[in-house]
């Protein structure tokens, strides 16, 4: 009596377990199984070393490690924060120089930051308009030996640069 019970039992579930409704949760299982294993593998790739991976431009390119730019934006940030205009000078001249190396790195043309910005478009860069007016300012600090700058001034022109590297990933604090 036993024996029939257990084997009763053994075939209802093995009717439920070839039934519709299980072929649809092992579907169900099956594609997100799939799911989590593409997920895995796309997180073991973000967990790569730099050197591993091309970068985004499609070549190994060479841009300025993200500890050298904070130091070297920290020190432009010093620079900001003399009283003395000079130093604000100094300041865009340095982000000027930061941001033409970045943009060096990934590969754009130019021996300075204005002929890069002229070898590409607004589609290519962003805060292309702001980088344009604030190397234009660069240019007017070097060029003219009377150009004046307030303190206001100079901040706008460094958050635009400052605005830049935050937008590539390169300033993120």
């Amino acid at each position: 009596m036993d024996l029939e019970f257990l084997n009763d039992i053994i075939i209802e579930l093995k009717k439920f377990y070839f039934s519709d409704f299980m072929l649809w949760i092992k579907f169900f299982l099956g594609v997100y199984t799939i799911i989590l294993l593409i997920d895995l593998i796309l997180l073991l790739i973000l967990q790569l070393p730099d050197s591993w991976i091309i970068n985004k431009r499609g070549a190994n390119i060479k841009i300025p490690g993200s500890k050298e730019i904070k130091k070297r934006w920290l020190k432009i940030e010093e620079y900001l924060q003399d009283q003395n205009e000079s130093f604000w000078k100094i300041a865009i001249l340095e982000a000027d120089k930061l941001v033409n190396d970045v943009l060096s790195g990934f590969g754009y043309q130019g021996k300075n930051l204005g002929e890069k910005l002229a070898n590409s478009n607004a589609s290519q860069i962003e805060y292309y308009e702001e980088l344009k007016k604030s190397h234009q300012v660069r240019n007017q600090i070097i060029k003219e030996k009377d150009f004046f700058l307030n303190n206001k001034e100079a901040k706008k022109i460094i958050d635009v640069y400052k605005k830049y590297l935050e937008t590539v990933n390169l300033l993120n604090y």
